[in-house]
């Protein structure tokens, strides 16, 4: 258990990075999820403006990241335009995870029409998160999938369906309980099927 790293969301008391870095040190802590960074999301940074604007930041006060907190996956799964540009945006985020010796970067599974046909969304899914998957290869960063409310895997049938479908180690699940209990889920029914497969929870 002493390999266990608490981190947080911090843009949610500040979009401002310095006074997330301040809150992350009065708790006594030293990781962050980043999300908003500055007023921008995370994904919206270049490796150059990273290293530029925020790293220098992280490094007074001593802060690095137990995940990053990406919006990849959360667009349309037919949206060709939007997953191209996800794509160039998951580049950058893997040279900034590189940068800050992070493991892990948060993903999920297209946002899908709920009264469609799931079984004729699957084969779609798998292709483009895969084609994610490619982007990490080559690297030891892990894609992590967060199962979310409006997204394909947002109950644990169908959150297990990929990750077994995939299987893949660069493909790993972050389990959100909040989320499944938004879908209707028991969330310790949900940790008991998935528990073995989680690498990383949001409490």
């Amino acid at each position: 258990m002493s390999d266990i790293k608490i981190s947080g969301f911090y843009d949610e008391a500040s979009g401002d990075l310095r006074t997330q870095c301040e809150l992350i040190k009065k708790l006594g802590e030293h990781y962050l999820c980043p999300r908003v960074v500055d007023g921008r999301n995370i994904s919206t940074y270049t490796v150059e403006e990273f290293n530029e604007k925020v790293k220098p930041v992280l490094d007074e006060y001593g802060i690095k990241f137990s995940s990053i907190g990406s919006p990849i996956g959360k667009v349309g799964l037919y949206d060709e335009e939007g997953y191209k540009n996800q794509i160039e945006k998951l580049k950058e985020l893997v040279k900034i995870c590189k940068v800050m010796d992070c493991k892990y970067i948060r993903i999920f599974s297209f946002r899908v029409d709920k009264k469609g046909d799931y079984d004729s969304y699957f084969p779609e899914v798998v292709k483009k998160l895969r084609g994610y998957i490619d982007i990490v290869k080559g690297t030891d960063i892990v894609l992590l999938h967060e199962n979310e409310k409006g997204i394909y895997g947002d109950v644990p049938d169908r959150v297990m369906k990929i990750y077994k479908e995939i299987n893949d180690p660069q493909f790993q699940l972050c389990f959100d309980a909040s989320n499944y209990i938004q879908c209707g889920v028991n969330a310790p029914d949900a940790y008991n099927m998935l528990k073995d497969y989680v690498v990383y929870y949001h409490i």
